[in-house]
């Protein structure tokens, strides 16, 4: 999701100081599209052992701190990390979310619950390149990056601070062997 909302902002920084050329920028793009479906499985796990909310929390601030990597990168190397930590990231933040949903609404809403959750990230999807594009247009895609980080982080911490505990809803019928968090 943070990659979609950037994905305009991050190939411009190549006339920025960085002098890449297009084609190292996609490829350092691409690892990042394949660490998010690569880190799908681990973040699934993870929630399991850990709790949504945790996965969530890490996510999210593992994005915002891709992006002011990004809007500080002077080279291929630190834009690619960049990238793959985003990568990583967005994957956990896709999958992390959904469960926690699915976790708390009854068997029967689970389909329109996720359904929604979906519906809103395509919509921000939608959205979002466009608006952060006239941001990086009126301003520095730095700033831009930032920007888009601090809101991340803002986003995120009122999420863990403000999103109902306790339980799942049928819990046995979800548990994982050796599972014992329930966040």
């Amino acid at each position: 999701m943070g990659l979609l909302a950037v994905g305009g902002v991050l190939p411009d920084r190549r006339r920025h100081g960085l002098g890449l050329r297009p084609q190292a920028i996609g490829l350092a793009l691409s690892l990042g599209g394949f660490t998010a479906v690569a880190a799908l499985f681990p973040a699934g796990w993870l929630t399991r052992r850990v709790g949504n909310r945790t996965v969530i929390l890490l996510a999210g601030l593992t994005m915002a701190g891709a992006l002011a990597l990004f809007a500080a990168a002077t080279n291929l190397v630190v834009y690619t990390v960049a990238a793959v930590l985003l990568g990583v990231a967005s994957g956990a933040a896709r999958l992390a979310p959904a469960l926690w949903l699915a976790d708390r609404l009854p068997p029967d809403d689970r389909p329109l619950g996720v359904g929604v959750y979906r519906t809103m990230g395509d919509a921000g999807a939608a959205i979002g390149p466009p608006l952060i594009g006239l941001l990086a247009d009126r301003g520095q895609d730095r700033v831009t990056l930032l920007t888009v980080a601090l809101a991340l982080i803002a986003v995120t911490v009122l999420f863990v601070a403000v999103a109902p505990r306790g339980p799942r809803p049928d819990s046995s019928a979800l548990s994982l062997p050796d599972s014992s968090v329930h966040d």
